[in-house]
This record gives C-alpha cells, structure tokens and sequence, in this order.
C-alpha cells in the first residue's frame, strides 16, 4: 500500500500569531501499514499560559495517531470504528 501513497505535511503560522510573535500550535502525524494509513492534524492551543503548548499538540497528536495505527480492525471488509476510536480516546 506505501508504494501507491505520497504524503506530504505542513503548516503555516496564521497572521495573528506573527503579528504577537506567537509559535505555531498546528501539528500532524501519520503512520502506514500493508492494510491502513492513518493520518491525523491537530491545532494546538494558543493559551498564552501555556508557551510551549505546540510541544503538547505534537506529542499527544502522535501518540494518538500510533494508538490509532496499532488499533485498527478489520471485521470482513468494515473497520470498527467505535471500537477503535473508544480504544484511542482511553
């Protein structure tokens, strides 16, 4: 399945955050198998308490997307995705 996908990732600091000199929060990960791929974004939080919060929205982003990735079903030809999505959101 990896040789019939490319993917590409980024983002763009929004306006708002230049103007402040705010980082970026945005994040994306993905993961590939012989059966899925899993891709995920995530727009981290522009608390102004929290100025690293964009290494949250990383880390958490990935493990989610791993958990993902490691969860994925098959039931005949269907995922079970309330499954699959409980597991991730435990």
């Amino acid at each position: 399945m990896k040789e019939s996908f490319e993917i590409a990732g980024g983002s763009v600091l929004g306006r708002e955050h230049r103007l402040k000199e705010k980082n970026n929060q945005d994040a994306y990960a993905w993961f590939f198998s012989e059966k899925a791929i899993v891709g995920m974004v995530a727009d981290g939080c522009g608390d102004p308490n929290c100025p690293h919060s964009e290494v949250g929205a990383k880390i958490g982003l990935a493990i989610a997307a791993k958990k993902l990735m490691e969860t994925v079903v098959f039931e005949g030809e269907k995922y079970d995705w309330p499954k699959i999505l409980e597991t991730v959101r435990q």
